[in-house]
């Protein structure tokens, strides 16, 4: 018999309306005589479910993989014709730091548009929820740095509206910017105050 309180605590993500089961099934007849959905969870293909990522780590589904690996069994990810691997801040930054490569990289204006900060962001959440899901720490301090950065490069294209996002994800990469050179830990500083200033 499925225990009551785990029956509770089924949360549903997907629903598959033609996989109908009864609650008398579980000898919960007493509980409800409606029929209920059978649960399915579907992960993405680049998680493992083997660790739970804090709730503001949502991996974006729309994100495919590739048969190449960019972090030991982390496969490459694409989405909207972009893969990570071409952004990564590991292999493409040459002699920067992780800040200085985000610093270079992903700063709005010019070509770097709301939409294609879109992309670079879902590819960035998604190897960081991948990271997250396997434990990988080493890598994960500094990409977060890249993360948050392209997140309040989007909020930057927002203008007003996008404000409290644009400080709120500055005040992150400063806060991960362990590594980061004393001119680009100014750089950061000097656009959270002028997004302060708004």
């Amino acid at each position: 018999m499925l225990d009551r309180k785990i029956f509770h605590l089924i949360l549903v993500l997907t629903f598959s309306a033609d996989q109908n089961i009864l609650f008398e099934n579980f000898g919960l007849a007493n509980l409800n005589r409606k029929s209920a959905y059978l649960v399915q969870c579907e992960l993405p293909c680049y998680m493992t479910g083997k660790t739970p990522l804090p709730k503001d780590v949502i991996p974006p589904k729309d994100v495919t993989c590739l048969d190449t690996k960019i972090f030991l069994d982390i496969p490459d990810v694409t989405i909207d014709g972009k893969k990570y691997s071409e952004i990564d801040f590991k292999t493409q930054a040459k002699d920067l730091t992780p800040a200085g490569y985000a610093l270079a990289t992903f700063t709005a204006g010019g070509d770097n548009t709301a939409e294609s900060l879109g992309t670079a962001n879902k590819l960035y959440t998604a190897v960081n929820a991948a990271l997250r899901d396997r434990g990988n720490r080493s890598i994960l301090y500094q990409l977060k740095v890249v993360d948050f950065f392209i997140g309040s490069q989007i909020a930057a294209t927002q203008g007003a509206e996008g404000k409290k996002k644009l400080i709120r994800n500055l005040n992150k990469t400063i806060k991960n910017c362990g590594r980061c050179t004393t001119e680009e830990r100014q750089k950061f500083q000097d656009m959270l105050t002028k997004a302060e200033a708004l």
